[in-house]
């Protein structure tokens, strides 16, 4: 009786023959994978299904050996080919470095090297001038002289004569006489002191300000450092959360996925990834650097420039250089609301020691307007004002605590704009009139305060942002309805992809990765979801949440770009907020940071000018 135990496997057997049979083995089963002889076959022809002959088996074995060797082949040309290309990325970026580096240093010495130069010229001029007036003092010295021997005269022919009338007259001379040599002698010790302070002020100038560019810019040079770093860091960290854009695998377009090759390591494949994406990264410098390397060719010129017009020494200051240093660790919170109350105080918080101090009151409060910076003078644009939309624009000097009614009035009384600052031009967008939501999109020159309509936006929208892209020319906007890209060159709009939660009343933040939403709402529904836009391959990337979802609050970006501060705002429970909560850019983490005096929504932040 023949049982499937009577087949063997190929552990049981000879290489070459039947251990039962001892025949040569001349067919082969799929299904369980055995090989037999004929007269296995014989046997248990009523058990085993697809018999083949042996050398069609082992012609299937050698194609699909072939077959795996070709994709593992595949995948290793994909992977040298992706190796060259990284270290051609990464040479490029490394030199691109090193030139932005030696630039600012060069620029860095030859501002030291004039300042220097000027300084030791202004000494040389003050000697030139020591010397005209010593020369005018001694002719003084003198005239005194003779006036003095003359006195002498006059007393002895007074004495002579006995004329005591004529001592009144004397003593009005010595008394003149006394007067003058106090005044040569004051002259005297001002020049003196005069000689000296040029070169006391350029020690001191010299240690102090030229110290402090040279920090500033290394400490500048530091952050183009760290940027490539953890801008890799979120770029690694966007590859490998869940977008609402599913990012295809390197292997999706060769048929394989990450599981489907087990015999290579996922490590290095998401290094190599990671890698990739280096292209897309750029050192960018910061805008008040860009402004010395765009007249760093010929270098000499900004210095030029800069000591154009000679002046009084003071003047000369290092320290009155058109070099920005950004410095967002103080900001001031303006307007806003207070549980239908409105609000009038202005608060100055500091980040650093976490304290919020009562700085001045607002004339009359103002609520969802804009704010831009003009010279000194801060401008609180449109919004409600004692409860009526307004077309005045308030004019504020934080330093003089002065309130004034600027120059600048817009078209309509308008709140719930939305405006995004460049230089001295201040565009505004949308916002709600008496007569309705808005779609006008205007431009104000801030030192004529003229306006010039431009194209209107595709919709009608309020408590809408808008913000300036990395790529030139370009500024976005950003609503529950749509968001929009508009071209600054062409003066025209292009609908971009909608975020994965359309929204408005929130906060959008334009980084060197992409730009940053936050907060608020769709509907009545209150949104607590992060998102990213990338402009590189136009999609929105879900990045964290936030604790406490708000709306209309504000915020601001750290100097070195790795925290967002958001302050205030309103909570689902209709509630205003106090609370300053921290967004870590690396870790997408978001912890409560402090709290400032005055709960508020529908306000406005902005950084104290240095």
């Amino acid at each position: 009786m023949d049982t499937e135990e009577e087949c063997f496997s190929g552990d049981e057997i000879d290489q070459f023959n039947c251990p039962k049979h001892l025949l040569i083995y001349t067919n082969y089963c799929t299904t369980t994978q055995q090989l037999l002889c004929q007269e296995c076959l014989i046997k248990c022809s009523l058990k085993v299904q697809n018999i083949i002959s042996i050398e069609k088996a082992l012609n299937n074995i050698s194609l699909q050996n072939k077959q795996q060797l070709q994709k593992v082949q595949k995948i290793i040309k994909n992977y040298n080919n992706l190796d060259d290309q990284i270290q051609k990325e990464n040479t490029q970026i490394h030199k691109m470095s090193q030139v932005q580096i030696q630039s600012l240093n060069s620029v860095c010495s030859q501002i030291i090297e004039i300042v220097q130069m000027k300084f030791q010229e202004l000494i040389e001029q003050v000697e030139v001038h020591k010397m005209k007036h010593q020369q005018t003092l001694q002719d003084s010295k003198c005239v005194i002289d003779e006036y003095k021997g003359r006195g002498i005269q006059l007393e002895k022919n007074i004495v002579n004569q006995q004329n005591t009338s004529g001592y009144e007259q004397l003593k009005k001379f010595r008394e003149y006489y006394t007067i003058n040599c106090k005044t040569i002698k004051e002259l005297e010790n001002e020049y003196e002191n005069l000689s000296q302070a040029p070169k006391i002020q350029y020690q001191q100038l010299q240690i102090r300000n030229a110290s402090d560019i040279v920090k500033s810019i290394s400490n500048i040079l530091c952050t183009l450092e760290r940027d490539s770093d953890y801008r890799i860091k979120r770029v690694s960290s966007k590859l490998f959360q869940q977008p609402n854009t599913t990012r295809a695998s390197p292997f999706s377009k060769k048929g394989f996925t990450q599981h489907s090759s087990p015999h290579f390591s996922l490590q290095s494949s998401k290094q190599q990834m990671r890698k990739t994406e280096v292209k897309q990264i750029t050192l960018d410098i910061p805008t008040d650097l860009s402004s010395i390397l765009d007249k760093a060719s010929p270098e000499q010129s900004i210095i030029n420039d800069f000591f154009s017009n000679k002046q009084s020494l003071s003047e000369h200051s290092i320290s009155q250089m058109e070099i920005p240093i950004q410095n967002q660790t103080q900001f001031y919170i303006i307007g806003g609301l207070l549980k239908g109350q409105r609000q009038n105080l202005i608060e100055l918080v500091d980040i650093q020691s976490k304290q919020s101090t009562q700085h001045d009151f607002l004339v009359s409060n103002r609520y969802g307007f804009q704010i831009a910076y003009h010279g000194n003078q801060i401008l609180l644009i449109g919004g409600k004002q004692e409860g009526i939309r307004t077309a005045l624009c308030e004019s504020y000097d934080p330093n003089l605590k002065q309130s004034k009614i600027s120059q600048l009035i817009l078209t309509k009384g308008v709140s719930g704009l939305a405006s995004k600052q460049i230089g001295n031009k201040l565009y505004i967008s949308g916002g709600k009139t008496d007569q309705g939501i808005q779609d006008i999109f205007q431009l104000i020159n801030l030192d004529t305060y003229q306006t010039k309509n431009l194209q209107s936006i595709p919709i009608k929208c309020y408590n809408h942002t808008l913000v300036q892209g990395n790529e030139p020319n370009s500024m976005y906007l950003f609503d529950e309805q749509g968001c929009f890209k508009y071209d600054m060159a062409t003066n025209l709009w292009k609908r971009i992809k909608s975020p994965n939660y359309p929204r408005r009343s929130h906060i959008s933040l334009t980084l060197p990765d992409g730009i940053w939403i936050f907060g608020g709402r769709s509907g009545k529904k209150y949104i607590k979801q992060i998102e990213k836009y990338d402009e590189t391959d136009q999609q929105f990337y879900q990045m964290g949440e936030l604790i406490c979802p708000t709306v209309k609050s504000d915020a601001i970006v750290s100097d070195d770009y790795q925290f967002i501060y958001l302050v205030g705002g309103k909570t689902q429970e209709n509630i205003p907020s106090s609370n300053i909560w921290r967004y870590s850019i690396l870790t997408n983490q978001c912890v409560l940071y402090s709290q400032f005096t005055k709960p508020r929504y529908s306000h406005k932040l902005i950084p104290k000018k240095v």
